[in-house]
């Protein structure tokens, strides 16, 4: 969709960002990325991080990731500024998530592909913004 935009708005439960056009909306299969791992339509985020070590999510990822995968900090990229009232890791407002999803790539057609070290707790946290 030529010209199209990013729209994110705070909703109810945290950010929602609308993505238009999208194949997969939960998991797809290793086969399935490495199809898609040169898709410029596809972005991968590694999503790892650790709460007692906030170095070491992009320290792995340094050291593997998926081919052309970006890294998403959980305390850079997907949270807000910090205003003693919000918690740890508050949701970022609307224009930070629409900076920081451009800045990957990530468009209203783009297929989203994202991972952790863990059970999803991280990652989920990308697909909240996401909607």
């Amino acid at each position: 969709m030529a010209g199209a935009t990013l729209q994110a708005e705070r909703g109810c439960c945290g950010i929602r960002v609308k993505l238009d056009h999208v194949a997969h909306s939960t998991l797809v299969s290793t086969a399935t990325l490495a199809a898609h791992v040169d898709d410029p339509a596809w972005v991968v985020v590694d999503c790892r991080y650790d709460l007692n070590d906030e170095s070491r999510g992009e320290e792995q990822y340094r050291a593997s990731h998926v081919p052309g995968a970006v890294y998403g900090s959980l305390s850079r990229d997907l949270s807000g500024q910090i205003d003693g009232r919000n918690g740890r890791h508050p949701l970022p407002g609307a224009d930070a998530v629409n900076a920081t999803f451009g800045r990957w790539g990530i468009g209203p057609d783009t297929q989203v592909i994202a991972y952790d070290q863990d059970n999803g707790c991280f990652v989920s946290r990308r697909g909240r913004m996401l909607g």
